[in-house]
């Protein structure tokens, strides 16, 4: 097993036990963004739920799997083609402007388009205000068949980046409501310590010899 290998399992395990001990309702959409080895990688979870909204707008487009960090965009499809969408009001927990969760850079300025990408389900994020047509609001455009509290989860991948070649922070944490007390979290998590990161590698490495000895001592028994 390489180092990036495990570097990603734990950093795959961490973000579970997170989600788990937070006990997110059925309509919370989390998107977890880490710097693994020499990738960058979202983890999506969660769904959407429509009960008692009301629909801002509707269109149709092709989602994509992308972040776009100066500008407050952010999404994830399961399919290629065009697809009618409805958008719903978000409205921020805290008062944010631009860079959102970019760096302000050059790099954050175009959308970054992930090399490869798994999972259930499509959204397109606007996190940005001051696109909105009302102070603190956000949208978030789904495929006009979405059934409410289906799962949107999976793994999006920037193959070969980090959080400065793509123009993201290097942490940080936006959250959103919606009108009927759901929840949506996009969060940008600090790459770990050298030194942690070893101590990771060594805990991992003392688990399988445990296993390694206790399955010697079964055969010889």
């Amino acid at each position: 097993m390489t180092a990036n290998t495990t570097i990603r399992s734990l950093v795959f395990a961490v973000c579970a036990a997170s989600i788990a001990s937070t006990s997110l309702a059925a309509s919370a959409l989390t998107i977890d963004f880490n710097e693994v080895g020499s990738d960058v990688v979202a983890t999506i979870n969660g769904s959407f739920d429509l009960t008692s909204l009301v629909p801002q707008a509707s269109g149709s487009m092709t989602m994509r799997n992308f972040v776009s960090p100066n500008d407050g965009l952010a999404g994830a499809s399961d399919n290629p083609s065009s697809v009618a969408w409805v958008s719903w009001r978000i409205d921020e927990q805290s008062a944010y402007t631009q860079p959102f969760w970019g760096n302000g850079s050059n790099a954050g300025n175009v959308p970054r388009f992930a090399t490869t990408a798994s999972g259930t389900g499509s959204f397109y994020l606007e996190g940005n205000p001051l696109a909105s047509p009302e102070t603190n609001e956000a949208r978030i455009r789904l495929p006009a068949d979405y059934v409410s509290n289906s799962p949107i989860n999976g793994t999006l991948t920037w193959a070969g980046q980090s959080y400065a070649s793509m123009g993201l922070v290097s942490s940080g944490q936006w959250d959103w409501q919606t009108a009927n007390g759901g929840t949506v979290m996009l969060r940008v998590n600090a790459v770990p310590e050298p030194a942690t990161v070893a101590l990771a590698g060594i805990g991992a490495g003392l688990v399988g010899l445990t296993g390694w000895r206790r399955s010697r001592r079964a055969k010889n028994a």
